[in-house]
């Protein structure tokens, strides 16, 4: 009876993005009051724009939620912020110690499981494969790139340093397609396997 929100939470004079847990009562109609347990709280300031939030199980029960980075370009290949990340921890919010970048009291963001993502707030965990698909928006230009990227664990997708088809250590994309002077944004998640 635990139920999963990413929001932007207004605290302290501050807006910061969050992802908590909550329990349901015994019927499923209401939220217990004061069962909020946050397990992940960005510790900077949220912009207006680029949050991620998209949040899924994993096969080995493990919660994967993306975050955005915040209008904000280079956190994405910063390992020491949560921000344009795939974030990968337990239902209790602590995190495994077999993410690809724990290390414990060093200086990297230990949750981070991916990296270098604009605004990946589509995604969505393909049980019967184990696949994660992550849907990235492109930037603000006519050459940008939506992507569809495959989620690995210690991927770096680029961002801000390229968009579409990158060169190692990048990881390219599934499929992308570039803006061609039209407002564009990837937002499909879903694998269909029906008729």
């Amino acid at each position: 009876h635990n139920y999963y929100v990413f929001y932007t939470a207004s605290t302290d004079s501050h807006d910061r993005d969050r992802l908590s847990r909550f329990t349901a009562n015994a019927t499923s109609t209401a939220t217990v009051p004061g069962s909020e347990l946050v397990l992940y709280e960005d510790p900077g300031d949220a912009s207006h724009e680029h949050h991620g939030g998209a949040v899924t199980f994993a096969n080995d029960g493990k919660i994967l939620f993306t975050t955005g980075d915040h209008f904000q370009g280079t956190p994405a290949q910063d390992l020491t912020s949560p921000r344009g990340k795939v974030h990968r921890i337990n239902p209790d919010g602590t995190v495994p110690t077999d993410n690809p970048f724990y290390d414990g009291a060093g200086p990297n963001w230990d949750s981070v499981w991916a990296y270098g993502l604009r605004n990946p707030f589509r995604a969505f965990y393909d049980v019967p494969t184990g696949r994660l698909f992550i849907g990235d928006v492109g930037g603000n230009v006519d050459s940008s790139n939506e992507e569809v990227n495959l989620g690995e664990a210690g991927a770096n997708y680029g961002w801000p340093n390229s968009e579409g088809a990158c060169s190692a250590p990048c990881t390219s994309p599934v499929y992308d397609y570039e803006h061609n002077g039209r407002d564009a944004s990837v937002t499909g998640g879903l694998v269909y396997r029906g008729t």
